[in-house]
């Protein structure tokens, strides 16, 4: 530990102690020894050594300590997330954001888990800031929210409609990166996928997010016919917003199915398909393919009135 310097070391060089440290107690079988150490750390007053506490801990919930572990400790770590949550420094906040779901999503008790569920609204908070200030911050910060939705999304049973009108926002915002969009995008989708009941509870989940992927979709060359001679992405797996939409549109579409998007995409069409900016006709004419599979039974029912609304958009 005499190698620690938080004053002087790089916090590259002490996460990379931080690793080895993690690994020697591990084989040791001293891993909540190290518990102890982060504990204190976490309580210096340096930035940088509530970055690496922060850091070890993280290292720790994935690679070294069990749930059982994790779970008879969660008092004190709870009182360590929450007051990381809160600290001064953008830094320390991203990492306690990191720390807090690394553990959670190693958590098997869902009940520990829907303990901490008073610390997402704080953490959407962060994310939030962490964007605004440091976009490459608030990316690592959506990484991590997308691996807690996948371990747990009971975790936003209080929060997702908080998530989705905040994740609608970022989703069309152009100030950010496009892989910052669609890594935003990928929390709801990754929570459609995991749980579409809490989703189809949240009004906001119709009236907002689907209607930010449309817009999404709409972002795409401003020359028509450069645009129709283009293929890239059309499949949806490319790396810009309009094909990435495409990819999130069917996605939503089929884990929310008929009943659900035919109340979100009824009012988008409404809007889209006789709107006067092409770009914005595409997208609607686009989704309404995209979301004819889940919606088959209607479409079918419907299907003069279907083959119309096709029939237009092909003589537009």
């Amino acid at each position: 530990m005499e190698s620690l310097n938080f004053q002087t070391q790089p916090l590259l060089l002490l996460k990379r102690k931080g690793d080895v440290l993690a690994k020697i107690h591990a084989l040791r079988g001293e891993s909540e020894a190290l518990l102890k150490l982060v504990g204190e750390w976490a309580q210096n007053t340096d930035v940088v050594a509530k970055q690496f506490a922060l850091y070890v801990f993280e290292i720790l919930s994935e690679c070294h300590l069990t749930p059982a572990q994790l779970t008879s400790h969660q008092a004190g770590f709870h009182s360590i997330f929450e007051q990381a949550l809160q600290d001064a420094d953008m830094k320390v906040k991203v990492a306690a954001l990191k720390a807090t779901v690394s553990f959670l999503s190693c958590i098997e008790d869902e009940g520990v888990v829907n303990s901490f569920r008073p610390l997402m609204a704080p953490i959407l908070t962060i994310m939030v800031e962490a964007l605004k200030s440091d976009e490459t911050q608030g990316k690592l910060a959506l990484e991590s929210m997308v691996e807690l939705t996948k371990a747990h999304p009971q975790a936003w049973k209080d929060t997702a409609a908080q998530l989705i009108v905040i994740v609608s926002q970022i989703i069309t915002a152009k100030d950010f990166e496009e892989g910052t969009r669609s890594q935003a995008a990928e929390v709801v989708l990754t929570l459609a996928s995991q749980s579409p009941a809490t989703l189809r509870k949240v009004t906001e989940a119709k009236t907002l997010f689907f209607p930010a992927l449309v817009q999404m979709l709409a972002e795409c060359e401003d020359d028509d016919e450069t645009w129709m001679a283009s293929t890239d992405g059309e499949d949806g797996t490319g790396n810009d917003v309009h094909s990435a939409a495409i990819g999130a549109i069917a996605r939503f579409s089929f884990d929310m199915k008929e009943t659900f998007m035919l109340e979100a995409s009824t009012p988008v069409f409404a809007e889209s398909l006789t709107h006067a900016d092409w770009k914005i006709r595409q997208a609607g004419y686009m989704t309404f393919g995209l979301v004819a599979e889940s919606c088959g039974d209607h479409l079918r029912a419907n299907l003069d009135k279907a083959m119309q609304t096709a029939c237009t958009g092909l003589t537009d």
